[in-house]
């Protein structure tokens, strides 16, 4: 069985890819199935676990995407070989999920003890300045937002929405209008 936990992974990535959420959600089913018949841990499951939570987090179930992207990082943490930006990503999930979940507080513990690492800043800095605009800290989300060099890249939109809100938090109308 676990030859084929690979294959049905990797399938339901590409119907992932294609916006295909039934069909990529049954693979990665299969995939869990296989790799819960399995008594050793099988290469990329914590792909699966992130994807499956992904998953989750998109459908808005929150609680549940946590467990998964929980399971991604301790198969992780028990691999030294392991790639630090990918247990960066995973807890940049659950900080997101924190966000969702309005537990700003632990959202923002986690962007933070991320910092030092300088792996995905732009991210951590957007939402921190989210994480002010929520709890009414508007000034000290700008100067987060200002932090952010998105270059070409369409999360600008994002961070120029997100700046207006905060100078509109403000009630600096012509800032917010800019």
């Amino acid at each position: 069985d676990s030859v084929l936990f690979t294959p049905q992974l990797y399938t339901g990535g590409i119907y992932y890819t294609h916006n295909q959420f039934d069909s990529a959600l049954y693979f990665y089913k299969q995939a869990e199935i296989i790799l819960e018949k399995h008594k050793k841990p099988l290469r990329e499951m914590q792909r699966l676990y992130n994807r499956l939570g992904v998953m989750q987090y998109e459908t808005g179930n929150y609680r549940l995407a946590k467990n998964y992207f929980e399971k991604a990082i301790a198969v992780l943490e028990t691999d030294p070989t392991a790639d630090k930006g990918l247990f960066n990503n995973y807890r940049i999930n659950i900080a997101s999920l924190h966000v969702k979940l309005e537990e700003y507080e632990q959202a923002r513990t986690i962007y933070e003890s991320l910092l030092p690492s300088a792996d995905f800043n732009n991210e951590i800095f957007h939402n921190l300045g989210i994480i002010c605009i929520k709890t009414g800290d508007f000034k000290k989300g700008i100067d987060y937002f200002r932090k952010v060099t998105y270059p070409d890249n369409k999360k600008q939109i994002d961070l120029f929405y997100n700046f207006s809100m905060a100078w509109s938090g403000l009630r600096e109308a012509d800032s917010a209008e800019l």
